[in-house]
């Protein structure tokens, strides 16, 4: 599986993988669900993986925003549904409600950190943990460390 760096000097990024590719390593399968282009947005442009041990399913949701995510509900509803998910931009809003509720996640992940931003938006992280979710992230809780074992999911974390 090959995985190039980005050229971050222009404002295109590629990848060969096209909506669709389903690629495996060993056990795990790893399907590309959006990859379409287009997009006003250009977070919403970004790839989005979905993969699965037969077991567990882990969405890596990447920066998209509201658009790309009702896209992705509104192609796929609840097949959507992980055990973890890698949550969106940080944590920006806004966010689709849709595709929040579908996930049906047990553990979210926030990737954030200081910023000028307003990552996370507190709607979001509400919006997110209102699904049931335990939800993780890097600037309360350090480095975060998921473990897929037999018969649970465990989450380590730095701090």
């Amino acid at each position: 599986y090959e995985i190039r760096p980005c050229d971050w000097s222009s404002d295109v990024c590629s990848s060969d993988l096209e909506e669709g590719d389903i690629d495996y390593l060993g056990d795990l399968t790893i399907a590309t669900i959006h990859n379409l282009g287009g997009y006003e947005v250009f977070d919403d442009n970004n790839l989005v993986l979905a993969l699965d041990n037969g077991q567990y399913r882990v969405l890596m949701t990447a920066d998209i925003n509201r658009a790309a995510q009702q896209d992705l509900y509104d192609q796929y509803g609840a097949a959507v549904a992980c055990d973890v998910v890698k949550m969106p931009a940080h944590g920006l809003g806004p966010h689709s409600a849709d595709f929040v509720n579908a996930l049906n996640a047990a553990v979210g992940i926030l990737s954030v950190g200081e910023n000028t931003l307003g990552y996370p938006t507190e709607a979001t992280v509400t919006a997110y943990e209102n699904t049931g979710m335990t939800l993780y992230r890097t600037d309360e809780d350090g480095n975060i460390y998921v473990r897929f074992l037999a018969t649970e999911i465990a989450v380590e974390t730095e701090l």
